[in-house]
């Protein structure tokens, strides 16, 4: 009996240590993983913002660059709303967005997405878009397909280019 009890207690022991042991995680040096990623930003230029959130952010610490998954950003100033979303993302910080597949958003209530293989590219040094691989814009009374857009803030415009047609509602 009491050799009974000291082999339950050596056992109890043994596996209680193994408990008490971190697993071990491999992170690469100066990498960062975050979990419901958040960051918003004021603008310089003006009284706005820009906000980026995601479920995952896998960020370089070296060269400041994150790759996102399940990613959104949202961007504001006096005369202009835009959120965008799609299920990847690279943000290389205060330099620009790279949104990729089903890009979904809209601009001042104008929706904006692009297809399967869409790719949305954000400068914020130069405040301009460009969305390639198939552009569908749908606004109140019209709808525009293309297979690129550029869009600039600063001259308040959307260019469409390539295979372009516009159906209005009258």
């Amino acid at each position: 009996m009491f050799l009974l009890i000291i082999l339950l207690s050596v056992a109890y022991y043994l596996t209680r240590g193994n408990k008490n042991k971190l697993e071990k995680v491999d992170i690469a040096k100066n990498n960062l993983v975050i979990k419901n990623f958040d960051l918003s930003k004021n603008l310089t230029d003006s009284q706005g913002f820009y906000r980026v959130t995601a479920d995952i952010a896998k960020f370089d610490k070296n060269i400041g660059k994150s790759k996102l998954d399940n990613c959104s950003i949202e961007y504001k100033t006096d005369n202009t709303s835009a959120t965008f979303h799609a299920a990847i993302c690279t943000y290389l910080v205060d330099k620009k967005i790279i949104l990729n597949g089903n890009v979904k958003g809209q601009i001042n209530g104008v929706k904006i997405s692009s297809g399967e293989n869409g790719i949305f590219r954000y400068s914020f040094d130069n405040a301009t878009g460009v969305m390639d691989n198939g552009v569908k814009v749908q606004g109140e009374n019209v709808h525009i397909t293309s297979e690129k857009a550029v869009m600039s803030r600063s001259h308040r415009t959307i260019e469409f280019i390539s295979n372009v047609e516009v159906n209005y509602a009258y």
